[in-house]
């Protein structure tokens, strides 16, 4: 499976979780406004995890579902960055996507 990040400016394969941690910090730091990490095919129902910077040490976290009907529903959760870091590298190298039970619905798109 390849794994995607993508941050407004460049696209790449990830490697290793140290990508990972090296382009969230990059949004922490306002190098970036934002970063997806995508999996070349869904992951438990996750095609994508994306972070935003909204302040100094917060992310606003968004996990993308494949839903039953093919569209895709986004939960979101404000957290720091090393939360961020971590969500990441889990879903990266276990394939965990995170309980997001009572985070925010966003909405359903696709």
């Amino acid at each position: 499976m390849e794994w995607i990040l993508e941050d407004g400016n460049v696209s790449k394969q990830v490697k290793t979780s140290e990508d990972i941690a090296t382009i969230v910090r990059s949004v922490m730091e306002r190098k970036s406004e934002f970063v997806i990490l995508s999996p070349s095919e869904p992951v438990k129902a996750c095609n994508f995890m994306q972070a935003v910077s909204v302040g100094t040490e917060e992310i606003h976290f968004e996990v993308s579902l494949l839903q039953p009907t093919g569209k895709n529903r986004t939960y979101s959760k404000v957290c720091t960055s090393d939360v961020a870091i971590r969500m990441f590298t889990l879903f990266f190298t276990e394939k965990m996507v995170p309980d997001v039970t009572d985070w925010k619905s966003e909405g359903e798109f696709g």
